[in-house]
């Protein structure tokens, strides 16, 4: 009995986490309206899966006799379960194989479970109504192990995109959500899966809207703030690159703001796309970025990289403006943060000027003649 009451507080724990969870998540002002729904989806299947177990758990004691009622309870928590992996996946991941394939999964589930429920190859409540595992269970454990394997790689691809440090962090969360289970395998007394998953979904959504929050949402480069708090903690030697658009006021006006908001994204892009593992881009205004690349590098090896992604880019969209880099080296000791910031932007701003005087490939691009002090 003591272990019955034990597992009701556990398994009210696991509803209250996700709960308040499902709430912080709907007042979140950063994530989109999708995002917010499969999180709180995820929360969901957690809520129910749990119920279902505590009532299948509650039956086979108080009611041992009612064997249909255990049955359809177990069912529908084997169910339920592999619903977690799926929208917590969807929640995280713009990559449209992966919510495919774990749906693919979760219907072959359905499909084994219906199966079970008449020859119980899965599981069964035999005349006692005691609750067996079925000779084929490993097919549910392989199935579910492998959606939250899945999961797992979508958060790991996603920190990779947007160059998070957060990754030790995630694989931490993967330990403390295989110990957990292991345990619980191991000692049957200790039923503890759903507070462990309401726990490990709760670390999560923390370290998925760390990264949120720090990302420029238009551009999916890092922001103004990620950018501010690198600058005031820089403790080793980097290179410093600010880059702007050129004429990027007259292209707006021009061609119009969703065509200017298509510009930013497509020069996002080059520079995700350019910089090395060991290089950060930032959108720091308008239509100004940053790069902060460790070790005293050569500028021009980054700088080429992006100008040949966006010719690839112009190629489709002759109409893109072109970038103006400076770069600066920062050396702790020896020179200031603020001091190479500014000869970043003062070399920025010269080839800027330079670039004024060769106005012909945009005025080709853009047909239209540029104004004298066009920026």
């Amino acid at each position: 009995m003591t272990t019955f009451y034990y597992y009701t507080a556990v398994i009210y724990a696991a509803a209250a986490t996700m709960l308040i969870l499902s709430l912080i998540v709907r007042r979140n002002q950063v994530l989109t309206q999708k995002q917010k729904q499969y999180y709180i989806a995820a929360c969901i299947f957690v809520i129910l899966g749990g119920f279902c177990e505590w009532l299948a758990y509650y039956l086979g004691i108080f009611r041992p006799e009612a064997i249909g009622l255990q049955t359809a309870a177990k069912f529908c928590e084997f169910v339920l379960v592999p619903g977690i992996p799926l929208f917590g996946s969807m929640a995280i991941t713009e990559r449209k194989l992966i919510p495919k394939l774990l749906a693919a999964l979760a219907a072959i589930n359905l499909l084994t479970e219906l199966v079970s429920l008449f020859n119980g190859m899965i599981f069964f409540v035999d005349a006692h109504g005691i609750y067996h595992h079925g000779s084929l269970y490993v097919i549910y454990m392989a199935i579910y192990i492998v959606m939250c394997g899945i999961m797992i790689a979508a958060m790991l691809l996603f920190l990779r995109d947007n160059r998070s440090t957060s990754t030790g962090i995630i694989l931490l969360v993967v330990f403390f959500l295989a110990i957990g289970l292991t345990i619980q395998s191991l000692v049957s007394d200790v039923r503890m899966d759903y507070l462990i998953s309401a726990i490990s979904l709760t670390l999560y959504y923390i370290v998925f809207t760390d990264v949120i929050q720090s990302t420029d949402s238009l551009t999916g480069m890092r922001n103004r703030s990620s950018y501010d708090t690198r600058l005031s903690h820089l403790e080793q030697t980097v290179t410093i690159f600010s880059c702007d658009l050129d004429a990027f006021k007259l292209c707006n006006d021009t061609f119009g703001h969703l065509y200017g908001d298509k510009c930013l994204r497509t020069v996002g892009k080059s520079f995700r796309e350019a910089c090395p593992q060991n290089a950060t881009a930032y959108r720091v205004g308008g239509d100004e970025f940053a790069v902060i690349q460790k070790g005293a590098v050569d500028p021009q090896l980054l700088i080429r990289a992006v100008e040949e992604r966006m010719e690839e880019y112009r190629t489709t969209d002759p109409c893109l403006p072109y970038l103006s880099f400076g770069h600066a080296l920062f050396e702790p000791g020896k020179t200031s943060v603020a001091s190479v910031v500014e000869e970043a932007d003062a070399m920025m701003y010269e080839e800027k000027a330079r670039r004024k005087a060769d106005r012909s490939k945009l005025e080709a691009a853009w047909g239209i003649q540029l104004p004298p002090d066009y920026r």
